[in-house]
């Protein structure tokens, strides 16, 4: 299971907002989280788009650099459970 697929399942959830509010995990991560979410919809509105495109989109809609949302990828697609 990926870090990606932990949050998602438990977004929307007291236990999501807990993971945070208890400094189960950092802020680092819900941000990446995010960021991540929103790649992750763009891939799946554009399929044909190319990767790199949709990276570019996603750091110019959260005014981040391109490194930074590779470095949210790799946060997201962290095995937890090799």
């Amino acid at each position: 299971m990926r870090m990606y697929d932990f949050l998602s399942q438990v977004q929307g959830t007291d236990y999501f907002n807990h993971l945070f509010q208890f400094h189960i995990l950092c802020d680092g991560v819900k941000t990446s989280f995010e960021r991540y979410s929103y790649l992750v919809h763009l891939q799946e509105i554009f399929p044909h788009e190319t990767h790199f495109h949709l990276v570019q989109d996603t750091s110019i809609h959260f005014q981040v650099s391109e490194q930074t949302i590779y470095t949210d990828i790799g946060k997201m697609e962290f095995d937890l459970v090799p």
